[in-house]
């Protein structure tokens, strides 16, 4: 559903007007491979534009995502990366993730086999 939404033109600013930045944030720890997936797709897209990426950030997205990056499921780590790769664009996302000791594992994943 988020996917369609957020595919529309005025998409993200509506979705910063909703709680979807603190829902997803709570799937990004779903037992289900998929779900997490998702949430973390979601975040990277609705992260697309300068305003999305400041309030994902402000969502406190990014501890959750960096915690992914150690996830079993090859799909998940490639769905955190994106997103952060997209809240890195910011100074702030860079600070939060650097500072959170998250920069060697994201440079580890670049020779990720994805099993």
């Amino acid at each position: 559903m988020l996917k369609i939404l957020a595919e529309g033109e005025k998409a993200p600013s509506t979705l910063l007007n909703t709680p979807s930045l603190a829902r997803l944030n709570t799937h990004l720890t779903s037992k289900n491979k998929f779900i997490r997936e998702l949430a973390a797709l979601n975040l990277g897209s609705i992260s697309y534009n300068m305003k999305g990426k400041e309030k994902t950030i402000e969502a406190g997205s990014i501890p959750p995502l960096t915690k992914m990056l150690h996830d079993d499921v090859s799909e998940v780590r490639t769905a955190s990366t994106r997103a952060l790769a997209s809240l890195a664009q910011l100074k702030a996302g860079k600070i939060e993730i650097y500072d959170l000791e998250m920069l060697d594992r994201i440079i580890e994943l670049l020779y990720d086999d994805c099993d």
